[in-house]
């Protein structure tokens, strides 16, 4: 929906390079004007958990005869969200495609009221803009969509991410070798020295677990920690 190609585009999709999440199509000319980008094995492992119906996981099926069609979780707008997502990620359907996936009859009314809030909320797009009234049109994963799953599962896994499980992490390593702040990111599998890195850091130094290589000088380009108590030491 943008006008042009912004910096936060940019930016956006150069994480997302980086941290293995999306790929070139043409691995061969990076920077050709015909370039294309395609979602990685890590790209779907990242999103695959906020595709699937969560509600569908505990569901048994009513065994009252009086227990009505729409009252049941499968029935649900949210679930058949989730349904859809998941047969669009293997390939574009039509709407009576959609509608047959799904086990209905014909195409309900509850389904095109679903299909036109994922059309409004740019979670789905056609395949044919230009004839949205197409009798061939299908619907298709908007690529945007992809590409918030992505980042809410980068900001999922960094919120996780306990300061004690990198500390634990960070002494493993220091107790084989001295190691400079980047070339402990680098090893922890950083793009660059995070926010929350600096603090783990800074908070074992003040607990003294571990020390400056460089004590005399804490800024210097050359500093490395140490793990105290080590035999490294």
């Amino acid at each position: 929906g943008y006008n042009q190609i912004s910096g936060t585009l940019k930016k956006a999709l150069k994480e997302m390079l980086e941290g293995k999440f999306i790929a070139f199509a043409c691995k061969e000319k990076t920077h050709s004007r015909m370039q294309k980008y395609m979602l990685s094995s890590k790209g779907w492992d990242a999103i695959l958990p906020y595709l699937q119906p969560k509600n569908m996981l505990n569901w048994k099926p009513e065994s009252r005869p009086e227990s009505r069609p729409e009252s049941r979780p499968e029935s649900r707008p949210e679930s058949v969200k989730n349904k859809v997502v998941n047969m669009l990620l293997n390939e574009p359907l039509s709407k009576s495609q959609i509608s047959q996936k799904l086990g209905y009859n014909q195409i309900s009314g509850a389904l095109k009221k679903v299909l036109k809030e994922m059309l409004v909320d740019d979670i789905i797009t056609y395949t044919n803009k230009e004839k949205s009234f197409s009798r061939l049109q299908k619907y298709k994963l908007n690529s945007k969509a992809i590409a918030n799953m992505v980042r809410l599962s980068q900001i999922k896994t960094d919120s996780s991410s306990e300061p004690e499980s990198i500390q634990d992490k960070i002494k493993k390593l220091l107790a084989k070798e001295h190691l400079s702040k980047s070339q402990i990111a680098q090893k922890l599998g950083y793009n660059q020295i995070s926010g929350s890195l600096k603090k783990v850091l800074k908070d074992m130094l003040n607990h003294k677990i571990i020390s400056y290589t460089i004590v005399e000088k804490p800024s210097s380009r050359f500093q490395k920690y140490k793990l105290l108590n080590s035999k490294k030491n």
